[in-house]
């Protein structure tokens, strides 16, 4: 059984319970699965550990493979970073339930206010299926209409060479009970794009991985003060045309998808 993500215990089921008695028969069913199974797989070691603890298991047959990012998917593309006249941050992916967007949009505009950052000077681009009305309307409330742009959806090859056109890429994912335990998918294809990383984190593994493989600044996720602090400083590195990426591809590496399948292998081997 591989887990990439949680059962009974997803976040999003915790912040909208099910009926009591679905609850209760999916408690059942995750026990009898997790008991059962030969072997089993989280996606991380927080996830791993919750499905310990709720079950009662011993964990000697339950191990962890994170998601990756496929290296295929860059060979074609050229890594060198852009000369943007614009300092330009690209955010991939949805935004939805927990994860919102409105923290960074304060920070950004506090600064624009504050004439710390030239609204002429930075773009943003939000890229993913939007409900776009009410994203724009959001984005007109905080006074960064012609700063944000919503791109909307683009094809995954596109949105890599979104990724790479950008000085600087968005990483937002929102807090709340069980938070800790999973990462978003695109921090791995981010790891890989060699540009520095602004992300808005609870603590928990995605935070844990920002830091530890050097990709980026973490700010707390409600955190306004130091989204603000983080983004200044990678506008100003910009603006002095010292902006650079300090990742630890050691680190980095050990997330390539046939890295990771090599690990799943040597499971299969047992």
């Amino acid at each position: 059984m591989d887990f990439r993500d949680e059962w009974t215990n997803n976040p999003y089921t915790l912040d909208s319970p099910y009926n009591p008695v679905r609850t209760k028969i999916e408690k059942k069913m995750e026990r009898k699965v997790v008991e059962n199974a030969d072997r089993l797989i989280a996606n991380s070691s927080v996830m791993r550990a919750n499905f310990i603890k709720n079950n009662r298991l011993n964990g000697d047959n339950f191990y962890v493979i994170p998601n990756g990012y496929d290296k295929e998917d860059f060979e074609t593309l050229d890594l060198t970073p852009p000369q943007n006249s614009e300092f330009t941050l690209v955010y991939t992916g949805v935004l939805y339930g927990r994860r919102k967007p409105d923290v960074f949009f304060k920070a950004l505009s506090e600064l624009i206010e504050e004439n710390k950052i030239d609204k002429n000077k930075i773009n943003v681009q939000l890229i993913g299926n939007y409900h776009r009305d009410k994203l724009q309307a959001q984005i007109d409330g905080f006074g960064l209409k012609g700063v944000i742009e919503i791109v909307g959806y683009v094809p995954h090859d596109e949105c890599i060479k979104k990724q790479l056109s950008a000085d600087c890429l968005l990483l937002i994912e929102g807090g709340g009970r069980g938070a800790d335990a999973f990462y978003t998918g695109k921090v791995f294809e981010y790891m890989n794009t060699e540009r520095p990383v602004l992300s808005l984190l609870p603590e928990g593994v995605a935070k844990d991985l920002v830091l530890k493989s050097g990709i980026g600044l973490v700010s707390e996720t409600s955190d306004v003060k130091g989204a603000k602090s983080n983004l200044l400083k990678y506008y100003k590195d910009w603006e002095r045309g010292k902006l650079s990426f300090t990742g630890n591809r050691k680190v980095i590496d050990k997330y390539e998808r046939k890295v990771l399948t090599g690990k799943l292998a040597k499971i299969f081997d047992k």
